[in-house]
């Protein structure tokens, strides 16, 4: 706008010119008006001097001032027909100028705000990372001391002992069991909250998980002589959910049902379909029930409604878990009940198409091998207290020669030294990791063709699945359970024959092995 000034100045014949804002500050000057910052008075002084012409700009912008020469004493109506046009394209460029401000403003305030949010981005991505390895060290760091408690544990229930010894191992075992429940659910509730929880949503049939989930739950319901009543009558369904996840869904809601039943109480499990799209899966109780008022409060973490002043074990985990595992799965969960009537949970679940080609392999037993085949074991683990349970539940297995390294590069020249039948494999040892151990081991054509089973206390979903990929034949975790051990290594062994049988390591595995064991 200064630069309009002096041709302003020119076309009416003035003497000078200036733009003022609305308190009277003068922002721009020309010829003889006052300086930039100067106060504009609307008189002369002692009433001398050239008159001038106020054109006001609208909007509280101010005014253009223009003063008389002596050429021009006074404005005339054209003259001020000329400023006013003049005033106008001042108005017009000030409204510019404003929106090029604007403009500018939002621009910058547009780039701190995404330098901010990039910012933010990075931190929770570094945050998420930092939690991951956090989660993933905690896995290992607690279930490490827990698989030799409950490792030695149940080789101890298997041997002959006296009563009371065989009491006191059974509530060892019992509150090892117990400890790694609560692990479980805390890492599983955390990884949920920090997104990392991975699960494989495929068609899955009703029955057969019902029919696991009894299975599991029925040594404690007999303990209490509580009857399990399954109507499977619309059970013979497929839903779409995450096997394992939906096992371990049904797993918590029986054992509830058990644990807050009385004596010689009855747990009910059926299914009906609500409508063509969901199956309700519902467990009935007949426990002393629940009031609204406590419902609403069920699903919430460590709420255990009193019960914590009960003999009932508990930690409050298990329903805010399973809540959020079923709505992970696309899910609706749910309960009714009344004190004094018991209680009815259900689970709302997609229902699937039955897959065209049904899997029909079964796993392998542990007396797929004759035990008078001798068999070599590479047994890789750098916890001695662990070796030494993995080797305890080994001597249970007779026709096994145990191979110990304690070192991944050990283990390496070992393997292809030995040519071992089955390689177990730990993630973390002291001179290199177990994922680098695998890598070695499959790229080399003396031992790519031995099966890997790793069995390590990180359970976290992502370094299985990336395990898998690179070649590992099962995954077990810590703690490790005896009999499922015992299958995995036979079901390994017979992989082993199969390939030597056929010449070729690149065949497909005889048996189909769970992937992951926990």
């Amino acid at each position: 706008c200064r630069e309009l000034l002096p041709p302003t100045v020119r076309i009416v014949g003035g003497s000078s010119a200036a733009l003022v804002d609305a308190s009277g500050r003068v922002l721009a000057s020309h010829g003889g008006a006052a300086e930039i910052g100067a106060e504009f008075r609307d008189a002369a002084a002692d009433g001398a001097g050239p008159t001038r012409q106020v054109v006001p700009l609208g909007d509280g912008r101010g005014a253009l001032v223009v003063w008389t020469s002596s050429f021009t004493p006074f404005f005339g109506r054209e003259e001020i027909d000329l400023l006013r046009v003049m005033g106008a394209v001042v108005t017009l460029a000030l409204e510019r100028s404003e929106r090029l401000e604007d403009e500018r403003a939002q621009r910058v305030a547009l780039e701190r705000a995404q330098q901010q949010a990039d910012q933010a981005r990075e931190v929770a991505i570094q945050a998420n990372q930092t939690k991951n390895k956090f989660l993933s060290r905690m896995s290992h760091e607690l279930r490490t001391p827990l698989n030799a408690i409950l490792g030695f544990g149940q080789l101890l229930q298997t041997s002959t002992l006296a009563a009371d010894d065989r009491d006191g191992v059974a509530h060892i075992v019992k509150a090892g069991q117990h400890l790694l429940a609560l692990i479980n659910d805390v890492l599983d509730l955390s990884r949920i909250e920090a997104d990392a929880l991975t699960l494989s949503l495929e068609p899955v049939h009703t029955a057969e998980l019902i029919d696991d989930a009894v299975t599991l739950i029925k040594p404690l319901a007999d303990s209490r002589s509580i009857r399990l009543v399954v109507s499977a009558g619309e059970c013979d369904t497929y839903v779409t959910a995450d096997r394992q996840r939906c096992r371990q869904v049904l797993l918590n809601l029986l054992s509830n049902a058990v644990k807050y039943n009385h004596d010689g109480g009855e747990v009910q499990i059926g299914c009906r379909q609500i409508s063509e799209r969901e199956l309700r899966i519902w467990v009935r109780d007949s426990g002393p029930g629940i009031d609204l008022v406590r419902q609403e409060r069920l699903f919430e973490p460590f709420e255990r409604l009193g019960a914590e002043n009960s003999s009932v074990e508990g930690t409050g985990l298990g329903l805010a878990l399973t809540k959020q595992l079923v709505e992970r799965m696309r899910g609706i969960i749910g309960v009714e009940s009344a004190p004094g009537l018991g209680s009815t949970f259900w689970i709302d679940l997609p229902i699937a198409q039955q897959p065209a080609d049904l899997d029909e392999q079964t796993v392998a037993r542990s007396e797929t091998s004759s035990p008078n085949d001798e068999r070599t074991l590479l047994l890789v683990e750098d916890n001695l207290t662990n070796l030494r349970v993995v080797e305890a539940m080994l001597r249970r297995r007779p026709g096994i020669s145990v191979l110990p390294a304690m070192q991944g590069s050990l283990a390496v020249d070992m393997a292809c030294e030995h040519q071992p039948d089955v390689i177990i494999l730990d993630l973390h040892l002291p001179d290199m990791s177990g994922h680098d151990v695998l890598r070695r081991l499959q790229a080399d054509p003396r031992t790519r063709d031995i099966p890997v089973v790793i069995a390590s206390a990180d359970a976290t979903p992502g370094r299985v699945r990336e395990l898998q990929e690179d070649g590992a034949f099962a995954y077990l975790t810590k703690p490790l359970h005896f009999q499922q051990f015992l299958d995995v290594v036979a079901s390994a062994l017979a992989h082993r024959d199969g390939a030597r049988e056929r010449g070729s390591g690149d065949a497909e595995p005889d048996v189909a092995p769970d992937p992951t064991v926990v």
